[in-house]
């Protein structure tokens, strides 16, 4: 008895800190009913760490929001000890089975546990009928799921899947080009960029700018947006500088405080503006350095048809005359500047007459660096404009187009031109067409920018003057015009040029139309003075036939340096009066198609033939066919009896 109350003296002894509370832990914890094994006779239970067990991750622990360090110090109290010294967890029902406050509870996971099993079950069923309900081939299996499933363009994590995606991706970014309205420019410059690229980084480009446009991250978007807020912002000034002119004091100050604020927002994102577009054009060239090694391409940023570059260079000039011209310093600007550098504190102005105003001055010496560079990028743009105005870097292309869409066309392009240059020649378009319906060998031709990109910059109709054919051949200049107005000058001498290499004419005429300038009518001065610095000459003053508007002829006479173009089979001018085309056919109507046949072919023929100077010819004609004979017959009756 006394061994036995030993045994269990020194039983209570060990497990006593299993059944103590800890500090750390408030709520009372779960008693064990400690189990002897005689092999058992430790005097220190190792440690159980749970955050070590592999199937911890699946079990939810008592204890799961104390810190780690403290359940390393201490025993935890969801174990339980096996005969043999082995040591267990108790599993999450046990635990709180054993809490008699609990059982509800523990029942309703169980159930819930149920449930999530038979669930598992049965989805798991129905997986394998949907598998078994083709063939257990996996080669079948394969194509099935390649028939129901969409293509997915997964080029992150297999960039070699190439040739099924070119043609499906191609449509793809074409139809968000339409959605997101993405500029005609672009498509064009990025069509042009990976043109002869390896496939696989034609994929990989094109799925990068697709999977950016459906993110609204496409760098074209982004220039879109920051032009479209600095726009606004350039908005929002115009109206403030409006309301300076009725208000006083008070109001005046505040209003100036407004303006100053506006103009350095307008400062910073003239800054974003530029780096933007310099961003989206090395997007555009990256791949075409790596073809061609070229590395001093310019491509200009179009917005509303306009190169925004040099819109920034000009738009707020418009503030030199406004009532901001007595509060900031503009005066010293002559030449351009965009950025207000001139509103800097050691540029303030000292002409008596802003005394009596508030000057508004800003400090640029933080982004100075960023805006001589934007400087710089806006210098280059406008004198690429000027070399292209003085020499002109341009190609002349033929345009392949039918009667179907030449109304269409010209209607989209008519509308791109400047006034001056569109009522110079025939506008309207009904009148066009059937001006072009009267002559003879008429061409559209387009002028485009020579280089890698070919950009359109004009239109020009031409055609064969058909009157003066024999005794000289001349080509007339229908219409010829350009969008941007300052290129028109060496968009006609590229004209002439192409007309004296590629055509045998003596000389080009063109009509010029009166407009109604001054109260008077009379020609466009700034069009006629560029056709008479490249040498046209006044010919004749007329009436048009189709408008009844008076235009003046102006004419271009081969230089004699310039050696015409020996052409072996020069074309002729042929007026086509009349036209029979005679077919046989054969079938069960046969009789009734030859009856209709004979008599239209027959009575056509006869009628083309009287057209003829030579009689006698007509007469060997009708001799050799009876039925030309019959049906003049009947013609010469006709007349007998009518007279």
């Amino acid at each position: 008895m006394a061994y036995q109350m030993q045994k269990k003296q020194l039983t209570n002894d060990n497990f006593k800190h299993l059944t103590q509370k800890n500090d750390y832990n408030p709520q009372p914890q779960m008693k064990l009913k400690p189990i002897w094994d005689e092999r058992f006779f430790l005097c220190k239970i190792p440690q159980y760490q749970y955050f070590k067990d592999k199937y911890n991750g699946k079990l939810i622990l008592n204890n799961q929001h104390e810190s780690s360090n403290q359940n390393q110090q201490n025993i935890q109290p969801n174990i339980i000890f096996e005969p043999g010294g082995k040591i267990r967890k108790i599993k999450f029902e046990q635990s709180i089975s054993q809490n008699p406050h609990n059982r509800t509870f523990s029942k309703f996971i169980s159930s819930k546990i149920i449930q999530k099993k038979k669930k598992k079950i049965k989805n798991v069923k129905e997986k394998e009928t949907e598998e078994n309900k083709y063939s257990n081939n996996p080669l079948v299996q394969h194509y099935i799921n390649m028939q129901e499933k969409p293509l997915i363009y997964d080029l992150d994590n297999n960039p070699k899947i190439v040739e099924g995606y070119i043609q499906q991706l191609q449509k793809d970014i074409n139809q968000q080009w339409e959605i997101k309205n993405i500029p005609h420019f672009h498509r064009k410059y990025f069509s042009e960029s990976i043109k002869g690229l390896p496939n696989i980084q034609i994929v990989q480009n094109v799925y990068k700018e697709l999977k950016a446009l459906n993110k609204d991250r496409s760098q074209i978007q982004i220039c879109i947006k920051v032009i479209q807020a600095r726009e606004l912002c350039l908005e929002n000034l115009k109206q403030q500088i409006e309301q300076l002119k009725g208000h006083q004091d008070e109001e005046k100050n505040n209003i100036l405080q407004q303006i100053s604020q506006i103009i350095n927002d307008l400062r910073i994102l003239s800054l974003e503006v530029v780096e933007q577009i310099l961003r989206w054009r090395e997007m555009i060239l990256h791949n075409h350095y790596k073809k061609n090694n070229l590395q001093n391409l310019q491509l200009p940023f179009y917005y509303n048809d306009r190169n925004y570059l040099l819109k920034m260079r000009d738009d707020l000039k418009i503030f030199k005359k406004s009532q901001l011209q007595y509060h900031v310093n503009l005066s010293v600007n002559t030449v351009s500047d965009p950025f207000l550098l001139t509103m800097q504190a050691q540029q303030i102005i000292n002409d008596p007459q802003y005394v009596d105003f508030k000057q508004i001055t800003h400090d640029c010496s933080h982004i100075i660096q960023r805006i001589r560079a934007s400087e710089l990028i806006i210098f280059e743009e406008s004198l690429q404009r000027r070399v292209k105005e003085q020499f002109g870097d341009y190609v002349v292309r033929s345009i392949n187009i039918n009667e179907t869409n030449i109304r269409s066309f010209l209607e989209s392009y008519l509308e791109k031109i400047h006034l001056d240059i569109k009522y110079s020649f025939l506008h309207n378009i009904d009148d066009i067409i059937k001006k072009i319906k009267e002559e003879q060998d008429v061409s559209f031709l387009k002028i485009e920018s020579d280089g890698f990109y070919e950009d359109f910059q004009g239109l020009a109709i031409i055609c064969l003057d058909k009157q003066q054919y024999y005794q000289v051949r001349r080509i007339n200049i229908l219409h010829i015009s350009c969008i941007e107005k300052s290129f028109y000058n060496s968009i006609i001498n590229t004209l002439v040029d192409y007309i004296w290499k590629n055509d045998t004419c003596d000389d080009i005429r063109v009509n010029l139309f009166y407009q109604q300038e001054e109260n008077k009518l009379q020609l466009n001065k700034f069009v006629k003075n560029i056709f008479d610095q490249i040498g046209f000459k006044w010919k004749q003053l007329i009436n048009d036939t189709i408008t009844t508007k008076r235009a003046t002829i102006f004419e271009l006479k081969r230089p004699k340096n310039i050696v015409k173009k020996q052409i072996v089979n020069q074309q002729e001018c042929i007026e086509l009066k009349s036209l029979i085309i005679i077919s046989e056919k054969s079938g069960i109507h046969q009789e009734i198609t030859d009856y209709f046949q004979k008599f239209d072919v027959s009575y056509n023929l006869l009628k083309c033939l009287y057209n003829l100077d030579d009689k006698k010819q007509i007469e060997k004609i009708i001799e050799k066919n009876k039925n030309l004979q019959n049906i003049k017959g009947n013609f010469e009756n006709i007349s007998n009896t009518t007279n």
